[in-house]
C-alpha cells in the first residue's frame, strides 16, 4: 500500500466516525476513491459517502453526499502544523448515482489538481436562478440534480 493510501485509510476511519454521528448511522452508499478517480495516476483519493435523509416535505428520501479525502490535503503548500486543512463538501441529491458522486468528486478534485483555494462558504453555481427556500433548503446545492 502506498503512503498516500495508508494515510487516506487512517483518516477515513476518523472521518467515518464523525460522519456516522452527524448523519445518525452508516452511509447507505459508498463510492470508493479508486472507482471515482481520474485514472490510475491520479494522486488524490476522494471517496463519496451518501446518507439517506428523511425530509418531511418530500415523498422520497434526499441523500447527503459527502466527500472523504479533501481534508487529507493542506490549503496551500508548506508543512506548518497550524496551516488549515482543506474541507470536505456536502451536496444533496434526490438520487445519488455513481455519475453524480463522480461529478461531486471531480468538483473537489479540481482545486487540488489546479492548486487553488476552495474554502467554507465558497460555492459552485450551476447556472440557474433557482434559490433555496425554507421548504426546499437543499435546492441551492451546487449542481443540484433531479
Amino acid at each position: 500500500m502506498k503512503e498516500a493510501e495508508a494515510l487516506h485509510k487512517k483518516l477515513t476511519k476518523i472521518r467515518r466516525h464523525a460522519y456516522d454521528e452527524l448523519f445518525f448511522g452508516k452511509p447507505d452508499i459508498i463510492f470508493p476513491a479508486l472507482e471515482l478517480r481520474n485514472g490510475v495516476d491520479d494522486p488524490f483519493l476522494i471517496d463519496v459517502f451518501a446518507y439517506s435523509m428523511n425530509v418531511e416535505s418530500e415523498d422520497s428520501d434526499v441523500y447527503a453526499a459527502v466527500t472523504n479525502g479533501m481534508s487529507d490535503h493542506l490549503m496551500a503548500e508548506g508543512d506548518a502544523p497550524e496551516q488549515p486543512r482543506r474541507r470536505e463538501i456536502i451536496q444533496y441529491f434526490r438520487k445519488c448515482t455513481q455519475a453524480r458522486a463522480k461529478r461531486l468528486r471531480d468538483m473537489v478534485w479540481l482545486p487540488l489538481q489546479d492548486e487553488f483555494l476552495l474554502d467554507s462558504h465558497h460555492t459552485f453555481r450551476r447556472g440557474s436562478s433557482m434559490r433555496a427556500t425554507a421548504s426546499r433548503w437543499w435546492a441551492d446545492a451546487a449542481c443540484f440534480a433531479r
